[in-house]
């Protein structure tokens, strides 16, 4: 696992009853908790999913959990997922669901300065009537920019961008703690991102997570030199 912990603290914005963590200040908190609220309803709090197998033999097992609203929520999740492996040797890898906030430049076609506007904003202009109020129950316009339009969508977690986050082999309570610092590290580092860089789709809220165990058959000697290799890999 990458130990390159950040030394910095998750960022919290102040919002009450927060039920996601944000990674930036959101240009709709409202729009965005309904959006999130919504798609919850759809989920399961918390499911383990056996691949190919049963609770015993599955050689790997997803754990959704459907209701993160901070890095503790986070902890206690894989404090689950270990707990649920009892002692078995899994190679532990993660993914978040997670809110994008779409920002799109909306202008009079017949306004002098729409080539000025497509020369500061290249590609950020939908041409569309000036005086269109068609917007969907998650888009409105900006409140401090009447010429933007904020959209908001939920991108699930998927087993294919697991391994953008370091998998690593869980195997004692020191491990579980490593791993919990390297998540709540990725949270950081994911707002940090996300602060820095102007785009059109921003990602703004965490609000499930999903880890896959893959459960490693190596018994007796064999798992104590796996477990050996897989620390010199640090």
């Amino acid at each position: 696992m990458n130990q390159q912990y950040s030394d910095r603290d998750i960022q919290e914005f102040g919002y009450d009853n927060q039920q996601f963590i944000l990674l930036t200040e959101p240009a709709r908190y409202d729009l965005l908790s309904q959006v999130i609220e919504d798609k919850r309803v759809h989920y399961a709090g918390e499911t383990v999913n056996y691949i190919a197998g049963t609770e015993t033999t599955s050689p790997t097992v997803e754990f959704f959990n459907n209701n993160i609203t901070s890095p503790e929520d986070c902890d206690a999740f894989i404090e689950r997922v270990y707990l649920h492996e009892n002692g078995r040797l899994f190679k532990c890898a993660f993914d978040f669901g997670t809110a994008i906030q779409r920002s799109e430049y909306m202008i009079d076609p017949n306004t002098v300065g729409r080539d000025l506007t497509e020369v500061l904003h290249p590609g950020r202009i939908r041409y569309k009537p000036y005086k269109s109020t068609a917007l969907s129950k998650y888009r409105t316009l900006d409140e401090e920019n009447y010429s933007k339009e904020i959209t908001y969508r939920i991108q699930l977690p998927d087993e294919s961008h697991t391994q953008n986050h370091a998998p690593t082999i869980l195997y004692n309570r020191e491990s579980i703690n490593e791993f919990k610092k390297y998540v709540r590290s990725t949270i950081i580092q994911m707002q940090e991102r996300t602060q820095l860089i102007d785009t059109k789709d921003l990602m703004v809220a965490i609000f499930s997570m999903q880890i896959i165990s893959y459960r490693l058959p190596f018994p007796g000697k064999n798992m104590e030199e796996l477990i050996k290799i897989h620390k010199n890999k640090k």
